[in-house]
């Protein structure tokens, strides 16, 4: 179920709701409606990055503001940095990371690719709260 724009189908919220919670089963996740008071927010999905372990896909935060994991992957290759047989390696290793970015604005890719195949995307409030909206 759901609308066809431009080739894409996209999906209700009831959809995109059910399909994060099979990926991320403990996720949490609000109507609009249950969250602002304003009418204009309706049919949104309101979640956070603030819930620990509960709210990771894949072993880290599907949402992550200050995209730590990232700064993570670069802190690991130069904490490792004994492995690689040059400097160069280790440059490599570097660019690999930003090659295939775990984030984009905070979102795992993903995530935000599964979202956008959907018709829907992400936008952040504020550093702890993340608006899902359809396009």
């Amino acid at each position: 179920m759901g609308i066809s724009i431009g080739g894409m189908k996209v999906q209700s919220r009831s959809q995109i709701m059910n399909g994060l919670k099979k990926k991320i089963p403990k996720l949490w996740m609000k109507k609009s409606e249950e969250w602002y008071e304003d009418k204009e927010r309706s049919g949104m999905i309101i979640t956070t990055s603030e819930q620990g372990e509960e709210g990771d896909y894949k072993g880290i935060p599907a949402f992550d503001y200050y995209e730590e994991a990232s700064y993570l992957a670069h802190e690991s290759v130069e904490e490792f940095s004994e492995v690689f047989e040059t400097e160069e390696e280790r440059k490599e290793a570097h660019r690999e990371i930003e090659r295939k970015p775990t984030y984009e604005f905070g979102i795992q890719v993903e995530i935000k690719n599964w979202l956008e195949e959907r018709g829907w995307f992400a936008e952040w409030n504020d550093a702890g709260t993340l608006v899902l909206s359809k396009w």
